[in-house]
């Protein structure tokens, strides 16, 4: 019942979890605010309905949403719109724990008309379906982000062309150096790389374990 009630003085919240069975959070978590948020952190914790928290974090600027279950699924139609409410992230982190969550295209919604510009994003990290990403970047801007990472699943088609797209658009790396391909065991990674500041990469990286 204490997490029904709002804290509006709460500046950083983790919540982790390994278990495979996390109750969903229900949609008055945190009483739905809190205005002073600026980190937050929940790794296997199931929250569809986070866009009603979002609304009210408008200091929010790391956010990190990883391993999230099959039963936390959020849509890219759902995500962007809440992301649009944070003019001052500047670490995004968003990854699902398998590929059951991927985006299935026959029952996708039709796709956003507007991009959203994110002017303080320097940090965004992926783990998930190709579609998924994709369906995420068409409808993004983020004119100084430096680090990138996408883990993608495995899977048999694997066609990109938004997401070259999107690294064209972004101006830290339209000065690219070097590329490298690295391939082991349980991944293929691609890291593109600037060559006056060793920071600035783009990393994306095929999971073949899913």
């Amino acid at each position: 019942m204490a997490i029904d009630e709002p804290f509006p003085a709460l500046t950083s919240l983790d919540l982790i979890s390994d278990a495979q069975n996390v109750p969903v959070l229900p949609d008055s978590f945190l009483g739905g605010s809190a205005p002073r948020l600026r980190l937050l952190f929940l790794y296997g914790i199931p929250y569809p309905s986070i866009g009603k928290l979002l609304s009210s974090t408008t200091n929010l600027v790391r956010l990190l949403l990883w391993n999230i279950p099959h039963s936390g699924y959020i849509s890219p139609e759902t995500i962007v719109p809440c992301l649009s409410m944070l003019p001052r992230l500047g670490s995004l982190t968003l990854g699902f724990r398998d590929p059951r969550s991927r985006v299935h295209r026959a029952s996708r919604h039709p796709p956003l008309l507007a991009r959203v510009v994110f002017p303080n994003l320097t940090i965004f990290q992926f783990r998930g379906d190709i579609e998924y990403l994709e369906d995420v970047l068409s409808h993004i801007e983020t004119p100084v982000l430096n680090q990138s990472k996408f883990y993608l699943f495995n899977q048999l088609v694997f066609n990109t062309p938004l997401l070259g797209h999107f690294i064209r658009r972004m101006e830290t790396f339209m000065t690219i150096h070097t590329a490298r391909v690295e391939f082991n065991s349980s991944a293929v990674q691609v890291t593109f790389l600037r060559k006056e500041m060793a920071n600035n990469r783009c990393a994306i990286v095929v999971d073949r374990d899913r």
